[in-house]
C-alpha cells in the first residue's frame, strides 16, 4: 500500500506501501519548460506502509471513523474475498464482512456508516449480486440485512437527506435506477435514457440528482451522453456533446468529487472529461436552485498533462476533492510506475477566475500498483492494494 501526502504545497508525498523519501531536487528546472509556467512541476517522495493482510483488487477504500477502510475485492486467482481491512496504528486489521463484495457499491452515509451492495457473484468477475450491508466504523462491524432491488456490479450511488442513496449502474445486466430507503429496503424507481456502467451519481438538491456516463453496461462507449434526473425530465447538456465525462478503470465514487456545502445547499462537483482529440479537462456539475444543473468547463492555469519525458500519463480514477483546503487532486501513472499528482486550487475558478496547478512527480515504483485513491484524515493521498 502506497500514500502521497499532501503537505504544503511544495511537497506533496504519494504513500503507497513502501517507506520511501525520495528526494529529486533538480526535477522542477528539467521539465519546467516543457509544461509551461502554468504548470509548475515539484518533487514528490513515495512512502511504503505496512502491506494490507490480503492482496486484493477491485476493492473499495474509504476513509471512516478517523481510520482507512479497505471493503472486499478478489484477491489471487479472482476469488471475492468476504473481508475487509482497517489501519489503525501503523497495522492492518482484517475483519469478517457478511458477504462479499467486488467492485461493488460503497457509499458513505450522513449517519457516518458505510452502505456496501452488490458486486460480483462468482469467481473471475462473472456475474452480479443483491446482496447489501452497513459497516458500523464506531464498533468495527457489519451488519447484513437486506438486498438490492435490481443484481448489480459496477454502480454508484449518491446519499440524499434521511439515509436515502440513489443507485444506477451496472455491468452485463439491465440498468435502472433504484432508492435505498435510509431503512432496509431498496425499491425500483425508473428506467434509465441509457444503459450505463459506472455512472457519475450526483446530488444536485435535498432530493434530486442526476445521473450520466460514458459506456453502456458492456463498457463500449455511447454515441451521445444523456443526464437523468431523479426530479424531471432527462437533460442534453450541450457541453457534454463535445466533452464527454471519462470513464475510469477504478470503481467510480461520485462523492469523492464533491466541493459544494451541503449544509449551505450548495451542490457542487468536479469531474473528469475529455474531448474527441485527447484533451482532458475538468467540468463542474453545478445543482442550480430552480431544479436545473449547470455544466461547465472549469477555467485552469495549464492542460492537463498527458506525457512526462516521452511517457504517457494515465489517470485510472476521478478526482478527489479536499474541501478544507479547496483544493482537487488527479493521480496519475505511466509504464515505467511514476506517479503523479495533479493539484488544482479551484477555488479561484469559481468565480471565473484562473484555477492555478502543479504536477507533483515521483520516481519510478515498480512494486507500486494502481486502486482507487484515497484522501485520509491527517490529508494524506493513500493507494492500498
Amino acid at each position: 500500500m502506497y500514500l502521497c501526502s499532501q503537505m504544503a504545497i511544495e511537497r506533496l508525498i504519494i504513500s503507497l506501501c513502501l517507506t520511501l523519501c525520495l528526494s529529486l531536487p533538480s526535477l522542477a528546472a528539467a521539465i519546467a519548460d516543457s509544461l509551461g509556467n502554468g504548470c509548475p512541476v515539484v518533487e514528490m517522495p513515495v512512502q511504503r506502509l505496512p502491506d494490507l493482510n490480503i492482496a486484493r483488487a477491485g476493492h473499495a477504500t474509504v476513509a471512516a471513523g478517523g481510520e482507512i477502510v479497505v471493503f472486499g475485492g478478489h484477491t489471487h486467482g479472482f476469488v471475492p474475498t468476504p473481508t475487509a481491512e482497517r489501519y489503525s496504528n501503523g497495522v492492518w486489521h482484517v475483519m469478517p464482512m457478511v458477504y462479499t463484495h467486488d467492485q461493488a457499491l460503497m457509499v458513505p452515509l450522513h449517519t457516518g456508516r458505510i452502505l456496501l451492495a452488490g458486486g460480483h457473484e462468482q469467481s473471475l468477475g462473472i456475474g452480479q449480486t443483491f446482496t447489501l450491508e452497513l459497516y458500523d466504523p464506531a464498533t468495527h462491524t457489519f451488519e447484513g440485512f437486506g438486498c438490492l432491488d435490481t443484481k448489480r456490479a459496477f454502480a454508484d450511488g449518491t446519499a440524499l437527506g434521511g439515509g436515502k442513496v440513489v443507485i444506477s449502474g451496472n455491468w452485463y445486466e439491465r440498468d435502472a435506477t433504484e432508492m435505498f430507503n435510509g431503512e432496509r429496503q431498496c425499491v425500483a424507481l425508473a428506467a434509465t435514457a441509457q444503459q450505463r456502467s459506472q455512472p457519475c451519481v450526483l446530488q444536485t438538491a435535498p432530493d434530486d440528482a442526476v445521473i450520466f456516463g460514458a459506456v453502456d453496461t458492456r463498457g463500449d462507449p455511447l454515441d451521445s451522453v444523456i443526464v437523468d434526473r431523479l426530479q424531471g425530465g432527462s437533460l442534453r447538456p450541450p457541453l457534454l456533446q463535445t466533452w464527454r465525462p471519462r470513464h475510469v478503470h477504478t470503481q467510480r465514487r461520485s462523492s469523492n468529487s464533491f466541493i459544494g456545502n451541503e449544509a449551505s445547499g450548495v451542490y457542487d462537483y468536479l469531474i473528469t472529461v475529455e474531448n474527441a482529440q485527447g484533451e482532458m479537462a475538468l467540468m463542474r456539475v453545478t445543482g442550480g436552485t430552480d431544479g436545473e444543473p449547470s455544466f461547465a468547463l472549469l477555467r485552469l492555469s495549464a492542460p492537463i498533462p498527458r506525457v512526462f519525458r516521452g511517457d504517457s500519463i494515465t489517470y485510472p480514477s476521478e478526482v478527489i476533492a479536499d474541501r478544507s483546503t479547496q483544493r482537487a487532486y488527479l493521480v496519475g501513472i505511466d509504464a515505467t510506475r511514476r506517479f503523479y499528482i495533479v493539484e488544482v486550487g479551484y477555488a479561484p475558478a469559481l468565480d471565473g477566475r484562473t484555477a492555478p496547478m502543479t504536477l507533483h512527480v515521483s520516481r519510478p515504483v515498480p512494486e507500486a500498483g494502481y486502486s482507487q485513491p484515497t484522501l485520509t484524515p491527517s490529508g494524506d493521498i493513500i493507494i492500498a492494494g
